[in-house]
């Protein structure tokens, strides 16, 4: 499963759906991260996400509890949340618009901090 091949399937699906009479801006896309592709793929998938912003269409990335993210550290599930968490840092940085966590405050700070490095601001409560 190449980069190309999860674009071109996204297209297809896209087009699908607007053939059916669905509003383009009810459309979501995922790239299906941990849906019958291998680990490297997963990893390619997360490191190039920013391919999907062509679509011009909000991307969801499901991160969490996904065994992909073991393969880095051989499996030491103590450490899943943290993995989870990194993945997603990456997936928001790379043009996530929307996540599906576990680590939900964790995730939302470091969001926080991320957005107030690429915008420039200063964020107060």
């Amino acid at each position: 499963s190449s980069i190309t091949e999860v674009l071109r399937d996204i297209q297809t699906n896209i087009s699908y759906a607007l053939s059916k009479g669905i509003e383009k801006d009810k459309i979501i896309i995922d790239p299906g991260i941990g849906f019958g592709k291998s680990y490297k793929d997963n990893f390619l998938i997360l490191k190039q996400l920013s391919s999907f912003k062509a679509f011009n269409l909000p991307i969801l990335v499901g991160l969490s509890r996904h065994n992909f993210l073991g393969e880095v550290i051989k499996g030491k599930v103590d450490h899943c949340l943290l993995c989870s968490i990194t993945a997603n840092i990456i997936a928001i940085i790379n043009g996530a618009n929307i996540i599906r966590v576990n680590g939900i405050e964790q995730v939302s700070i470091i969001k926080k901090i991320i957005d107030s490095i690429k915008n420039n601001l200063y964020y107060q409560d």
